[in-house]
């Protein structure tokens, strides 16, 4: 319809640029019509005939009725074929579409350094104009807004763009574009290539973008379906929509297959779900990878990164399926990258790494890394041994988690801290000496580690966090360290060879499951199990052998109820603790629904979180004054009890009482001294 109209108006100039007279009439803001907006006015263009005059300009003022002109309104001086030099205040932030679409004999437009929008067609037909001037604050030019200004040559385009709408200078065939490789750009002063408006070839399977390009014309990617390459000298440019957000529309290409980053930055979602992209080269003047840039790329199979990036964001690779990544740095470098979570790492998707075209087996870590980052060789598949040199102390998570073929890791001694699920699931992985240095081993660090034989722990250790050497199915033998003093969920579960742990004393906290199915040897007393050491062989009530049962003696010699030992014991109705015991464990009387009456001795030094849970039918509790740790949500849905506590209000807020370890509502007595 506009180009119809646009047709139509050219024909009319034909007949009347030949009758109108030279003499011309300046109308400044007499006339003009004006509706209010958000912020202010927009003008919408004259109340009567001047429209008609021969040769005038229009001068539009800032301000109205004491309010600021903001707005050139839609279609405001549509068709004023007698305009020829129009005049906008530094107030308008505003173009609107069609605002002088048609204007045939518009020769001159002062564009201030204001505006930041300009509509649809707002010059489309200008076919007199020469000349444009857009201003630093210009950020949007919609569709059509040049569309068959036919005597159009210059154009400046300020860095301040950010979208370039569809079609912007189709019919304005005279437009000087600055040419480079396979591209036309308009830009400005001090970058001519800042917009690329359109290819020369749009059959061309291969295209290279200038390094100052940073906006691309709206639908130019998709008119050209046969790209197979393409090479970003600079940054990787977007479309923008009205918000300002970026949108990449390189997934439309049905064919990209190959993606080369030479400078700048790769920005987030940039070439998410490219289907049919293999490989991607970073150059060596990129420092940025964002997160989920190559992310659904699932026949992307090689990756070229070099020494300079700095960082990759979450999920950058995630789902693809990468067979090798080649790095131009070296590993001191490599362990300087700032990984994201999982996936940010291409080598997480199980690639093998190269050092240049070297296939990297050996690994040694230089005197100038002190920590080896999160996901640093996550999954990588071509390592198979280790050296870490004396200048680390820090190996974080996931490190080396997933390296199936690493055999061998020869720790340092100054290592103090081994990171959660930091060699999980190395398979292959069969022995390896942790050093006297090591204080902290985090959740999950050598899970899965099926063929890992024995583990002595240092003396430093204090916790062995849960999950730590679970399914290590090879697993016989384990020596805690004499400072050990918990041991968490399932620390030990699953490890099917596990034959002998020798508990030291100063072990006073054990979780859930902490050596569930594991052939460990376990002592019996009344109906509980227990583990222990030569000295006290029942130092950890670990569970009962039938939870059906009613009641249960706890041996004299029990320091500690662990985690989930009682659970959902439903019938169990009354229970003893020993002096001597220290601790109450996660959940370790949880749904024991018919619990109703409960000694906790002076010994008691932590109850652990839910350790008493939903145990319905217990009516009042005393909690000792020595009790110095307390758990989260302990008594959670006990809706019938009366807590008693030896200690005062005041008093707990010195000790480690979590701020919810009751609930609003529950009855609680302070400084109880009296029998419940």
């Amino acid at each position: 319809m506009k180009k119809t109209l646009l047709v139509l108006l050219t024909v009319i100039t034909l007949f009347t640029v030949a009758l109108l007279c030279t003499a011309c009439y300046s109308f400044g803001s007499g006339g003009l019509l004006f509706i209010e907006v958000e912020e202010g006015y927009a003008v919408t263009g004259f109340s009567g005939k001047e429209r008609f005059y021969k040769n005038f300009t229009v001068d539009i003022p800032s301000e109205y009725n004491g309010q600021p002109v903001t707005e050139i309104a839609d279609g405001a001086f549509a068709g004023y074929t007698s305009l020829v030099r129009v005049t906008i205040p530094d107030s308008v932030t505003t173009i609107n579409g069609g605002a002088f679409l048609g204007c045939v004999l518009l020769t001159e437009v002062d564009i201030p350094d204001s505006v930041t929008f300009i509509g649809d067609a707002a010059f489309g037909g200008c076919i007199l104009l020469e000349e444009i001037y857009l201003p630093d604050s210009l950020v949007h030019i919609d569709d059509n807004v040049f569309h068959d200004c036919s005597s159009l040559v210059n154009v400046r385009i300020p860095e301040s763009v950010m979208y370039i709408g569809k079609d912007v200078f189709a019919g304005a065939g005279a437009v000087a574009y600055n040419e480079y490789e396979d591209g036309y750009y308009l830009g400005n002063e001090s970058n001519p290539y800042k917009a690329l408006i359109k290819v020369k070839n749009t059959s061309h399977s291969n295209l290279t973008m200038h390094s100052g390009t940073s906006v691309m014309q709206k639908g130019l990617i998709e008119s050209c379906p046969s790209l197979a390459s393409i090479t970003f000298e600079g940054g990787v440019p977007a479309y923008y929509d009205e918000w300002g957000n970026p949108t990449y529309p390189y997934s439309e290409l049905p064919n990209l297959s190959e993606v080369t980053v030479k400078a700048g930055s790769v920005p987030a979602y940039a070439f998410t779900d490219c289907t049919k992209l293999t490989t991607v080269v970073i150059g060596d003047l990129v420092e940025s990878i964002g997160s989920d840039a190559f992310r659904g790329c699932e026949s992307l199979s090689s990756v070229t990164l070099s020494g300079s990036v700095t960082s990759i964001g979450d999920y950058a690779f995630r789902d693809c399926h990468v067979e090798n990544v080649y790095y131009s740095g070296d590993i001191g470098a490599w362990c300087s990258i700032r990984f994201g979570i999982d996936y940010a790492n291409p080598l997480y998707c199980g690639a093998k790494m190269y050092l240049g075209n070297e296939l990297l087996t050996a690994l040694i870590i230089p005197d100038t890394v002190t920590s080896i980052p999160a996901f640093a060789f996550a999954n990588c598949q071509s390592i198979k041994s280790v050296v870490i040199s004396d200048s680390v102390t820090d190996i974080d998570i996931y490190a080396f988690a997933y390296c199936r073929y690493l055999e061998s890791v020869d720790l340092p001694d100054t290592l103090t801290t081994i990171g959660d699920d930091a060699f999980r699931d190395c398979r292959s992985l069969t022995a390896i000496e942790i050093p006297n240095s090591v204080t902290s081993i985090g959740i999950n660090a050598f899970i899965d580690c099926e063929a890992l034989t024995s583990v002595v722990l240092p003396g430093a250790v204090t916790r062995i966090a849960e999950g730590v050497f679970a399914y290590c199915d090879s697993l016989k033998h384990v020596t805690l360290g004499q400072s050990v003093t918990s041991i968490g969920d399932r620390a030990f579960g699953d490890c099917s060879s596990l034959q002998s742990v020798e508990i030291p004393d100063s072990v006073i906290s054990v979780g859930i499951d902490a050596f569930e199915d594991t052939p460990i040897k376990t002592n019996v007393y009344d109906n509980g199990i227990y583990v222990g050491s030569v000295n006290n062989p029942y130092h950890i009530l670990l569970k009962v052998k039938d939870r059906e049962l009613d009641a249960c003696q706890i041996h004299s010699d029990t320091k500690v109820i662990a985690g989930g030992a009682f659970e959902d014991c439903k019938v169990l109705k009354s229970i003893v603790l020993p002096d001597g015991v220290v601790c109450i464990g996660d959940s370790a009387f949880k749904n024991c629904e018919k619990l109703s009456s409960i000694h906790i001795p002076r010994s008691v030094t932590r109850i652990e979180r839910y350790a008493f849970t939903n145990c319905k039918t217990l009516k009042s509790i005393v909690i000792p004054i020595s009790v110095t740790d307390m758990g989260t949500d302990v008594f959670d849905q006990c809706k019938s009890i009366t807590i008693y506590c030896e200690a005062s209000q005041q008093s707990i807020e010195n000790k480690n009482w979590n701020t919810h370890w009751t609930f609003a509502g529950i009855p609680v007595v302070w400084d109880y001294t009296g029998e419940s």
